[in-house]
């Protein structure tokens, strides 16, 4: 399967709402399957990235509705250290 048949599938996916696509600044772009509110976290040495919970969504939504004036309708949080791999490789120091 070529790549360009994977992106028209992801696309296609994405449209329908199915998954969705998540950037963290200049980086590749990557696709989701987890709807639902959630932060990520992202390896500074592997670049792996995974899921993390967002515990009070509703909350840092209404902190930051009532701080800025926004409507605010998504948020994405990130976050960046060592994943445990490389925090094992490393002996815990960056």
């Amino acid at each position: 399967m070529s790549l360009g048949t994977i992106y028209r599938i992801l696309g296609g996916l994405v449209g329908e709402g199915s998954v969705r696509t998540i950037a963290q600044g200049n980086g590749p772009r990557r696709y989701d399957g987890t709807m639902h509110p959630h932060a990520h976290v992202t390896c500074i040495r592997c670049g792996r990235v995974s899921d993390a919970p967002l515990p009070s969504e509703t909350g840092l939504r209404v902190e930051a509705e009532r701080d800025t004036g926004y409507r605010v309708t998504e948020c994405e949080i990130w976050w960046s250290g060592l994943c445990p791999e490389c925090a094992e490789r490393d002996c815990g120091t960056t």
